[in-house]
């Protein structure tokens, strides 16, 4: 990703969120659905309080973005 994001952050703010249990963010202890990613992704944003913005998600990434929009319909 870091390819994508460089590109991307010619125009953009990219934020990048590591999956749970990948990269410097905690295993919650328990298998993570999409949906608990979706969450958590949407904690992250309101914490920044980010109120516009694209999401982007390669594989397991595309199935937590589709998550986030049925979790949270109004937002996208």
């Amino acid at each position: 990703w870091n390819a994508v994001s460089d590109t991307l952050s010619k125009q953009n703010k990219v934020i990048a969120i590591d999956l749970l249990g990948h990269g410097k963010s905690e295993n919650l202890g328990y298998i993570h659905t999409m949906e608990t990613q979706a969450e958590m992704v949407k904690a992250v944003l309101n914490h920044l309080r980010l109120r516009k913005y694209i999401l982007v998600g390669h594989s397991m990434g595309g199935y937590i973005c589709l998550a986030f929009a049925e979790l949270f319909p109004t937002t996208v």
